[in-house]
């Protein structure tokens, strides 16, 4: 089942700033010409979204071009991220001109000095267990061009590398259903981590 028909607004608990929250106050004024833009540093580290992938040379340039291209108004950084900092002004004035807002995330699912917290339901664990073990998904799905798929990109990430993900997500049960927070920024503090910086 595809994550547009098995998830839904219910499926999120979010707060911020310790208050509970909606979709709507994360992203204020969502419409159908807005586009969210997840900009992935690790392997997994968009784990459980459903998302197309667009592979970019890491630098700054190269990857404002693409958040550019593809008109993204929403746009989520980690906090490791260091390409340089993007130098096309023209580039540059486009992308102050559409986006609207930017947040922070960590790969380790806790970034520094959050201001918001999201929690998933069972659906969003299923994809994030689906994920990081997908020869299983794979033989459970059975014969056909979705195990087909998933069992061409088996070796992306090593087994290795998925055993550390899964403990390392451990600790980031609470209450029963994993806690992820992020940190709302502006976009230009988003440009600054394109260079690894911060916005202190």
């Amino acid at each position: 089942m595809h994550t547009s028909s098995e998830l839904s607004e219910k499926s999120f608990e979010i707060k911020i700033d310790d208050v509970a929250g909606t979709s709507s106050d994360l992203f204020p004024g969502f419409d159908e010409h807005d586009r969210i833009g997840v900009v992935v540093s690790s392997p997994h580290g968009a784990l459980g979204a459903s998302h197309k992938e667009v592979l970019v040379e890491a630098h700054g340039d190269r990857l404002l071009e693409a958040v550019n291209d593809r008109a993204i108004t929403r746009l989520v950084v980690p906090e490791d991220l260091d390409v340089g900092r993007p130098e096309q002004r023209e580039g540059l004035a486009s992308y102050a001109a559409r986006l609207r807002c930017a947040f922070l995330y960590s790969k380790s699912g806790r970034v520094t000095d959050a201001n918001i917290a999201i929690r998933g339901d069972d659906a969003t664990a299923r994809y994030v267990a689906n994920a990081l073990n997908p020869s299983s998904r794979a033989a459970e799905l059975g014969p056909g061009h979705i195990a087909s798929v998933i069992e061409a990109h088996l070796d992306e990430v090593s087994q290795e590398t998925r055993d550390r993900l899964r403990r390392e997500r451990r600790v980031l049960v609470v209450g029963g259903r994993v806690c992820e927070t992020y940190r709302r920024i502006t976009p230009e503090c988003a440009l600054q981590y394109f260079a690894g910086g911060s916005e202190h």
